[in-house]
């Protein structure tokens, strides 16, 4: 992420994590995802749900948009390199590698647009049934 970096501290959450995902927990589908990354990552990585964070709504708008990432050297990274990160935690990692290759990388990409494309679909569904 460019100039729009979020300001948050992620090591103020857990100083043992390598690394901290911000994620959206009021997504049913996220947070189940985030229960299995968890487990398979165990301490290695620090899950933090962008809702209990204090923050704005534009930093919370933006946090949302896409997967988030904040290395423990404070590189942010979005998207599918964020998720490919994440998942260098468990014993997938060299699986999730495969994603960022050459060949695999444009499919994985659209892959990731079109889970983005859903995700706020329903995103936008959950908040239209808890307005109505």
């Amino acid at each position: 992420m460019s100039s729009n970096k979020p300001k948050i501290d992620a090591s103020a959450e857990n100083k043992t994590a390598k690394d901290t995902l911000f994620y959206d927990g009021s997504c049913p589908i996220c947070r189940h995802e985030m229960h299995r990354l968890q487990r398979g990552a165990g301490a290695q990585l620090n899950l933090v749900d962008i809702h209990s964070q204090p923050m704005d709504a534009q930093q919370r708008e933006r946090l949302s948009s896409q997967l988030h990432m904040q290395t423990a050297d404070g590189t942010w990274l979005t998207g599918l390199e964020a998720n490919v990160r994440a998942w260098q935690h468990t014993r997938f990692a060299s699986l999730a590698q495969l994603l960022l290759s050459k060949p695999i990388r444009p499919f994985a990409e659209t892959g990731y647009r079109l889970w983005l494309r859903f995700y706020h679909w329903q995103r936008q569904r959950r908040v239209q049934r808890s307005c109505s």
